[in-house]
């Protein structure tokens, strides 16, 4: 398959591009940056895609989001306004990510009517791989590792976290970096699946590892992709083919993996036992099972944790309105609660959280109307969103960066699909 350079550039820096440790602090972000170039582009061409309806009622969403956190810092947070300044802007920042990601994909399929939602998202792939290639680097090699994180704000967090979660370009490593990772664990699947090639097959099905690993160097919130969303998916997309393939690939893939990783232990054993940074990343990821070997019982750390940080607002306006100074940092204000949504209400209010939800699920909804879609092709970018809600049970993860472009990036490209067939076939796809 012939990969277009610029296109797959252009995808990488939406994606990864990073947030440069300057003096200017977090303005040099280098995927906003892209974004706006590409939406500037696309106003220049006089895009369609700046009359799309589509896209103004999500930007409508954000609107509303941003005047209920304005609102709600000014008239019930005023002694916390300058903290709330972020979370304001933060729904704003989202509108040139939006219009930049959906001129590239309308630009695409207009220069190339016959370019695939398959090939697209096989660039996609690439770009979260070579992520992947950089956080593995990163992780057996110390001086490549800081000379990465000299340029980026990843320096400054816990030195522990340097040694065992890497960052890639990213400013740290942790749970959002390894679900948005795990996100390349979908793509995978969906591009394994759909594929008559044994050769793209065979690509998918040897670099699928890297990217485990990569959600491995990260953290532990990626394997809830890999050991429970993946496996469900390949089934359901094996069964729109036939039910006996979806039985077949689900025990072949399953061996095959099986098989994979007990070679490389088998080979790198010696090697990776040594190093303490994997030794200690391997113990954090898996303390479950290793608590449970010795004989202390079942205990998800991560899990008991969370189910203390049940903690909502006391005051009736602050429960329903939200105070925007809470998000930007819970710390601050003695909220003790990773938990997306409760953090979300902290900052949002019910009123608030409402509207961020709202944004995906009216996505979601949108991708189910696309009747020129395949049952696939519609799969795709609605499990990117469902992954979203569901994590934000862990992190905040609305709107988040890498992860928000990732999922809009595959929703775009499959939008404009349907636009295209429709206006140029009229035909459904099954």
């Amino acid at each position: 398959m012939k990969i277009n350079a610029i296109l797959f550039i252009s995808i990488f820096f939406i994606i990864y591009g990073p947030v440069l440790d300057t003096s200017l602090g977090e303005v040099v972000d280098l995927s906003f940056f892209t974004c706006i170039v590409l939406m500037l582009f696309g106003a220049l061409r006089k895009s369609v895609v700046f009359s799309n309806r589509f896209i103004y009622q999500l930007v409508i969403f954000l609107l509303i989001i941003m005047a209920l956190c304005l609102a709600n810092a000014v008239l019930l947070d005023t002694y916390g306004v300058q903290y709330a300044l972020r979370p304001i802007l933060r729904p704003v920042r989202v509108i040139p990510v939006i219009f930049g990601i959906a001129v590239l994909c309308h630009y695409v399929i207009h220069e190339n009517p016959r370019f695939s939602m398959y090939s697209f998202v096989y660039i996609i792939y690439l770009a979260i791989l070579l992520h992947a290639l950089i956080m593995t680097i990163q992780f057996f090699n110390v001086d490549f590792r800081n000379f990465i994180y000299q340029y980026t704000t990843a320096k400054y967090v816990l030195e522990i976290y340097q040694a065992t979660r890497m960052a890639g370009l990213t400013g740290a490593g942790g749970a959002q970096l390894s679900i948005v990772q795990s996100c390349g664990l979908i793509l995978g699947v969906f591009l394994f699946v759909q594929t008559n090639s044994s050769s793209q097959k065979f690509i998918v099905f040897l670099t699928f590892p890297l990217i485990i690993l990569s959600v491995f160097m990260a953290g532990r919130s990626g394997f809830i992709t890999a050991f429970l969303f993946c496996p469900l998916y390949l089934i359901y997309l094996s069964a729109l083919i036939s039910l006996k393939r979806a039985v077949v690939t689900s025990m072949g893939v399953l061996v095959s993996l099986l098989a994979t990783f007990s070679l490389l232990w088998f080979l790198f054993y010696d090697i990776l036992s040594q190093n303490v940074s994997f030794v200690s990343a391997f113990q954090r990821i898996f303390d479950s099972f290793i608590a449970y070997n010795q004989g202390e019982g079942v205990k998800v750390n991560t899990v008991s944790r969370l189910s203390e940080m049940f903690i909502i607002p006391d005051e009736s306006l602050h429960l329903l309105f939200g105070k925007a100074s809470y998000l930007n940092n819970n710390t601050t204000y003695d909220i003790d609660t990773d938990i997306g949504y409760f953090r979300l209400l902290w900052g949002y209010g019910i009123l608030g959280s409402i509207f961020h939800y709202l944004f995906y699920i009216f996505a979601i909804t949108k991708i189910i109307c696309c009747s020129y879609l395949s049952k696939a092709e519609k799969s795709l970018p609605i499990i990117l969103l469902f992954l979203i809600l569901f994590f934000n049970s862990k992190e905040i993860l609305v709107f988040s960066r890498i992860n928000f472009q990732i999922t809009m990036l595959v929703l775009f490209f499959a939008f404009f699909i349907n636009w295209s067939r429709k206006s140029n076939y009229g035909t459904h796809v099954s």
